[in-house]
C-alpha cells in the first residue's frame, strides 16, 4: 500500500511540476506597413524643405493591443523623434503629416509595440532637395488677445493675418480664428497656480474641457473649430537672440517639436517663447510680452509665422 501511495504522490508531483513547465502561450507579434500612392511620400522621393511628408500607417496586432507608436527620422547620425503617443488597439489604419525640415536625406523609422512589448516597424528613405531654401515668414509685433471677461480687446486670434475678432463676431469668422486665451488657476505641482493660458476653439475635439464648459460656452455651436499645437516644453532651444534674428522660416521649422506639441499652454509670462503650429500646418512662435493674471485682463505678444 505504500508504494501505491508514492506512485500516487509522484504523479501528482509529475503534473504539477508539467503545468508549471508549460511555456506561456505565444502571442503573434505586430505588423506594421505603409501605403503607397494616393499622395503619400514614396521611397527615396525628394523633398524640399518645408515641404509635406505624408504617411498612411497600416498595423495589426491579433493578440495583444497596440499600446504605442513612434515615429522617427535620422540625418546621418543625428535621430529625432517626432511622435511617441500611446494608445490601446488591435489595428490602426490612419494617415499623418510631417514637414521636411533639412536638405539632407533622411531614413523615416514608424514603429508600433504592442501590450506584450513585441514590436513591429518600417522604414521610409526620402532624399532632400539640396537646391530648396528656407521660406518666408510674417512678423508681428505688440499682439493683443482678451480672455474670457475682457471688454477692451478681441477674443478670437487670426494668426494668418496677426487681427483679432471682437467678441460677438467670432461665429462670423470662425474658419480664421486660430488662438484664444483664458484666465483660471490650475495646480503645478500640487500649487494651485494663476494660470493665463494660450488655446483655440479645437481644445477638445468633443468640446468636453472647461473651455466649453465655463469660458466659451458659444463655440459649441461653430461648425468650425480650428486645433492649434503648442510645443510645452520648458527648454525648447528658442532664445532672445534666435528670435531677433529669425527673418526666415528655419528656426520656426526647427523648435516644434511634435511630441510636445498639446493642446494648451498654461501659466504665460513675459520672456516665454512658444513654437505653434497651427491646423493649416502653419509653423510660428509667439513671444509672451505680458499676461495679466485675470479673466478680464490681456495677453501681450509678438508672433513670427510662416507665411501663407
Amino acid at each position: 500500500m505504500w508504494y501505491s501511495r508514492i506512485s500516487i504522490i509522484l504523479i501528482f508531483a509529475t503534473i504539477i511540476l508539467g503545468i508549471g513547465c508549460e511555456k506561456e502561450k505565444e502571442t503573434t507579434p505586430p505588423t506594421i506597413s505603409l501605403e503607397t500612392g494616393n499622395g503619400f511620400t514614396q521611397e527615396n522621393e525628394m523633398v524640399s524643405i518645408g515641404s509635406t511628408i505624408r504617411f498612411k500607417i497600416i498595423a495589426n496586432s491579433p493578440d495583444e493591443a497596440i499600446t504605442n507608436i513612434v515615429i522617427k527620422y535620422r540625418v546621418n547620425e543625428k535621430e529625432e523623434v517626432k511622435l511617441d503617443s500611446g494608445l490601446y488597439a488591435n489595428n490602426l489604419n490612419f494617415a499623418r503629416t510631417f514637414w521636411q525640415d533639412t536638405k539632407e536625406n533622411a531614413v523615416w523609422t514608424i514603429q508600433v509595440m504592442s501590450k506584450d512589448r513585441k514590436t513591429a516597424s518600417t522604414n521610409l528613405s526620402v532624399t532632400g532637395d539640396p537646391n530648396s531654401t528656407y521660406g518666408g515668414i510674417n512678423e508681428y509685433t505688440n499682439l493683443k488677445i482678451g480672455m474670457q471677461n475682457c471688454t477692451t480687446e478681441g477674443l478670437w486670434f487670426n494668426a494668418k493675418t496677426g487681427h483679432t475678432y471682437p467678441s460677438d463676431s467670432g461665429v462670423l469668422n470662425q474658419e480664421n480664428v486660430d488662438f484664444l486665451c483664458y484666465f483660471y488657476h490650475s495646480l503645478d505641482n500640487n500649487i494651485n497656480r494663476p494660470s493665463p493660458t494660450l488655446s483655440s476653439p479645437g481644445e477638445d475635439p468633443n468640446g468636453a474641457a472647461l473651455l466649453y464648459d465655463e469660458f466659451y460656452p458659444e463655440l459649441l455651436n461653430w461648425q468650425t473649430r480650428n486645433y492649434t499645437a503648442w510645443d510645452i516644453r520648458a527648454d525648447n532651444g528658442v532664445s532672445m537672440l534666435k528670435y531677433t534674428e529669425c527673418h526666415d522660416d528655419s528656426l520656426l521649422l526647427n523648435s516644434f517639436d511634435e511630441t510636445w506639441g498639446k493642446k494648451k499652454y498654461k501659466w504665460l509670462e513675459a520672456g516665454l517663447f512658444i513654437p505653434f503650429k497651427t491646423t493649416q500646418g502653419k509653423f510660428g512662435i509667439v513671444e509672451i510680452v505680458a499676461a495679466d493674471t485675470v479673466a478680464n485682463g490681456v495677453v501681450t505678444f509678438n508672433m513670427k509665422i510662416q507665411k501663407q
